[in-house]
């Protein structure tokens, strides 16, 4: 028999919405429900291959069991707003791929999912995540049900129905005519939950032998049998599945036709559903089918000096440039100009490209850096340039890379001279940046920074081969023995790096309870710690293997031949405007315990008799708390020198500053810094190992002990959801469109990174003006040291013999005087032979 699939939409795109973390399309609308169901979809019609695919929704509050039960589905929700809309958008996305949506008027979407696999012939899996559906099972019909989300499905037939529920099909609705069911409001009988009613039902197997048999039960049961009579068959007529609603549809009409309707690309390009479009079965992308702009102009090839020279004159005051392979291209507004990047007429004519890249004409540029780089091998400056890509980042507020090509797509611009279109490109977003009012921030800050980020990159930090060797070999060792420490408690040999071999030793063999679902996860790690001698040893093998292949093994295959690593600083990747870097990360380098500051032994100078200085702003978010919040107590502390921890201490354990203890100390700074991310109390306990309960403690105290820092925190949240936004001290926006969403999950992580977005921002935008403050005091000072790393909050500079003491003078003052504020801000600066050293 053909098979036929049928999904329970409002089922799995509920499951997806809760499921799945926030996400947003181009246009910036909720989509993560939508992606999760189409995902599923995808998956299940991938795996089993139907000849027929339907699916079916609820078409609205009133049904047919409304008329039987007023306070039928009494008791539910209303439907989130944002999960409303992304309804909408799916049943119109799927009919633009050509899938049959069902809906019926006062009709719930089970009674047509059960008529349809009665009104025809196949073999039926229906997709749901509800148990309701599990009556429609027989040997043509099998429910694929999804559970934890949709992260994991169970195919139930009849035999899998007897095993895990202990029933037969029809029994689940006797089932439920007793037990009730609270999510339907389906009242049930009153008094006998599932145990009881599973009891009964499989003693008496259906609900009218529970009744025939009343003298065979209990007193007690008896009593609630007869009072609930009329509630308990009321209850059946209400759990029953309608099998015989008319439904005016064909077979043909549910035939599964792929690739789907091209339709649908639009719609899949503006949800930004990339990965799922790559899926080349059941999609074939074509262009876009709405109005666009049409950029065209004229194309000329240059090749002679001649054409060089008209070139050069006819670019004007401003012309956009891009590389591609071999050919370098300028555009003016009106033409385009091609030559061979590198060729014979480029190589003779280098002077003339020089004066033209350092002129004050303006070069527009769709990744200025990149660009840099490239022309960096000839020894062409770059002066006066306009980046794309970085005014897209500020506009739009992405939370990725976006290439040129999508940024057309976003703006709805048909060209392919893509360099012509970058003059539009520019004018759309520097209106952007104006009504954002975040202009400044980009001229000031972030296109600046660009070429900052280029001569460090360039300049590249200076790697001791020989160091990271040793550290590669001291913990190879460590590793094996804690591998066979690990062996010998488990009383076997085994892969310590599958999860799945991992977890049946840990508690299938040796049996370790945790109250949660049993995994490997260092959170689960952490919580069985104690419970036997064998898990420190798994998580300080976790641990000492990330180092190696990550920082030690990982870090060699980036050096170079002039024994340096180049790393790449990407400035447009975070929502924060936290810079991050790639091949290798250098952003994330481990500074809280030992093995990770050991690692800063590998970074040393690249100048004969020079060293490594170290630049750190000392708690620069606490301080920025202090400053906004204007908290009294946070102030004086911070004014009158304390240092802010043990402070916090004293106060929380209610003993004087001498007292303190380090342990004190180490619980107030887990809350301080805690505080700023919007830490729940069991996240605290976790950090610092108390209960929750006393974690829970810990923060009331500090709310008291700080009052102002928890009205700034609901400040920002009000703020938030007025706007839409959350603003940095310099002006960055950070759109934040769940602030007002009715999922609670969803809303509690948008008011946390509302919380938190001005004060990390805020140090973000700080550190990027301290980095082109010092390169330009630096540049201007002729000096031969080079600003090479950006770690944290931390400048690092590779510095030349003789220029100590000016460079810890530059990066001192220019650090500490980039914003005037009532806490100052204050950097430690620490100089050695070793990153290591200069801490």
């Amino acid at each position: 028999m053909d098979k036929f699939v049928i999904i329970d939409g409002n089922s799995l795109i509920n499951r997806a919405f809760y499921g799945l973390p926030p996400l947003k399309s181009l246009s910036g609308k909720s989509c993560n429900a939508i992606f999760g169901f189409i995902n599923a979809m995808l998956s299940i019609v991938s795996n089993e291959n139907p000849k027929y695919l339907v699916c079916v929704f609820d078409a609205g509050k009133h049904t047919f069991r409304h008329d039987l039960y007023a306070e039928y589905k009494g008791t539910r929700d209303k439907m989130p707003e944002d999960l409303h809309q992304q309804l909408d958008d799916l049943k119109q996305l799927l009919m633009a791929m050509g899938v049959l949506v069902l809906e019926k008027s006062e009709i719930e979407a089970d009674d047509i999912i059960g008529s349809l696999t009665r009104k025809f012939e196949g073999e039926f899996l229906l997709l749901s995540g509800d148990k309701d559906l599990l009556q429609l099972i027989n040997k043509n019909t099998s429910v694929m049900l999804t559970q934890h989300g949709l992260s994991k499905t169970l195919k139930v037939d009849e035999d899998v129905l007897l095993k895990e529920f202990g029933l037969k099909p029809y029994q689940v609705i006797e089932l439920k005519s007793i037990m009730g069911d609270s999510s339907d409001n389906i009242p049930g009988v009153a008094g006998i939950g599932k145990v009881g009613a599973t009891k009964l039902i499989q003693e008496y197997d259906t609900l009218e032998n529970v009744y025939a048999n009343l003298d065979k039960h209990a007193k007690s049961i008896q009593t609630k049998l007869l009072e609930s009579r009329e509630m308990a068959f009321l209850s059946k007529q209400l759990a029953t599945i309608k099998l015989d609603v008319d439904l005016q549809v064909g077979l043909e009409d549910c035939l599964l036709k792929l690739p789907f309707n091209n339709q649908c690309i639009p719609i899949m390009q503006d949800l930004n559903f990339k990965s799922l479009l790559s899926k080349n079965e059941f999609f074939t992308v074509v262009e876009q089918t709405k109005s666009s702009e049409v950029i065209k102009v004229e194309t000329a090839q240059v090749e002679t000096e001649i054409e060089l020279e008209n070139m050069i004159n006819e670019l004007g005051d401003s012309f956009s440039v891009d590389i591609k392979d071999m050919f370098i291209i300028f555009a003016s507004r009106e033409k385009e100009y091609e030559l061979c990047f590198g060729g014979e007429l480029f190589n003779a004519n280098i002077d003339k490209f020089k004066e033209l890249f350092s002129s004050n004409k303006q070069k527009i540029f769709f990744d200025a850096k990149k660009a840099m780089s490239e022309l960096s091998f000839y020894n062409i400056d770059v002066e006066n340039y306009f980046d794309v890509s970085i005014a897209i980042y500020i506009a739009n507020e992405l939370d990725a890379e976006i290439s040129l090509t999508d940024a057309l797509k976003l703006n709805n611009i048909e060209t392919e001279q893509t360099t012509a279109a970058l003059f539009k490109l520019k004018e759309i977003y520097i209106s952007k940046l104006i009504n954002s009012t975040q202009l400044k921030l980009y001229t000031d800050i972030e296109l600046p920074l660009v070429k900052v980020l280029f001569q460090m990159e360039k300049s590249g930090v200076s790697i001791d081969v020989n160091q990271i060797k040793s550290l590669s070999e001291k913990y190879h060792n460590e590793m094996d023995i804690v591998i066979k420490k690990v062996y010998e408690l488990a009383g076997e040999e085994f892969n310590i790096n599958s999860p799945k071999q991992l977890q049946t030793i840990l508690f299938d063999k040796l049996k370790i309870e945790y109250k949660g679902k049993p995994s490997t996860s260092i959170e689960v790690l952490n919580a069985i710690e104690s419970k036997h001698q064998i898990v420190p040893y798994i998580i300080r093998y976790r641990k000492i293997a990330k180092l190696v292949s990550t920082y030690l093994d990982g870090m060699l295959n980036y050096v170079g031949e002039d024994k340096k690593i180049h790393t790449t600083f990407m400035q447009r990747t975070t929502s924060t405007g936290r810079l991050s870097s790639r091949e290798p990360n250098l952003q994330n380098l481990p500074i809280r315990d030992e093995e990770g500051r050991e690692l800063r032994k590998m970074f040393s100078s690249s100048f004969e008799g020079g060293s490594i200085i170290s630049a750190d702003y000392n708690q620069i978010e606490l301080r920025l708390m202090a400053n906004f919040s204007k908290d009294d107590n946070m102030v004086a502390d911070y004014l009158n020198g304390k240092d802010i921890h043990t402070a916090t201490a004293s106060k929380i354990f209610g003993v004087e500053i001498g007292e303190v203890t380090s342990q004190m100390r180490r619980v107030a700074k887990s809350v301080n810094f805690g505080i700023i991310y919007g830490i729940s109390s069991y996240g605290l306990s976790q950090g610092i190992g108390v209960s929750v309960k006393e974690a829970g403690e810990f923060i009331k105290k500090y709310m008291e002990i700080y009052p102002k820092v928890k009205e700034y925190g609901e400040q920002n949240i009000a703020f938030a959801k007025e706007n839409g936004y959350s603003k940095t001290l310099m002006g960055r926006i950070r759109h934040i469109a769940d602030i007002n969403s009715a999922n609670h999950m969803v809303r509690g992580f948008a008011e946390r990174v509302a919380k938190n977005m001005p004060l990390q921002g805020s140090a973000s935008d700080i550190i990027k003006i301290a980095m082109i403050k010092v390169f330009e005091a630096m540049n201007e000072k002729k000096l031969k040291s080079k600003l090479v790393l950006q770690i944290h909050d931390e400048l690092v500079v590779d510095c030349y013999p003789g220029e100590s003491d000016i460079v810890k003078q530059i990066l001192k003052q220019v650090m500490e005087s980039v914003v005037d504020l009532t806490v100052p801000l204050i950097v430690e600066v620490n100089e050695g032979k070793t990153l290591f050293d200069a801490k």
